[in-house]
């Protein structure tokens, strides 16, 4: 979880930092046409605090907001790179594989962190 928190806060920072960057890039229009380059830096920063928290005070409801909070992100950028990809081939499919890996590593962690719950007998 420490691990998506630090690319969640890499990829807040830079969204930050440089929203240009994303606005110049064609394959982020569809990302762009429903928020702002920096409203989704400032949902991947809740993101890593609510991974960071979750590690730091580990409970069913935190890991609950937590990870419906990550995938559901993680599951919009992967969907709408996955139209781009779809309605337009000549679209390289990295950003597509990039966030179907965060998307998996989320889903994995959510399974290992809510399948040993906080105070279970050892």
């Amino acid at each position: 979880m420490i691990v998506l928190a630090v690319v969640c806060i890499g990829l807040a920072q830079e969204m930050q930092l440089q929203p240009l960057r994303f606005t110049r890039t064609p394959a982020y229009g569809n990302l762009l046409a429903l928020l702002p380059i920096e409203a989704w830096g400032w949902a991947y920063a809740v993101a890593a605090v609510l991974l960071v928290a979750a590690v730091l005070w580990p409970s069913l409801a935190l890991y609950t907001a937590t990870f419906t909070f990550t995938l559901t992100l993680l599951a919009v950028w992967w969907l709408i790179f996955l139209v781009r990809r779809v309605t337009d081939i000549s679209t390289t499919d990295v950003n597509l594989l990039n966030w179907g890996v965060l998307l998996y590593l989320a889903a994995r962690a959510a399974w290992i962190v809510t399948r040993h719950q906080p105070g279970e007998g050892k």
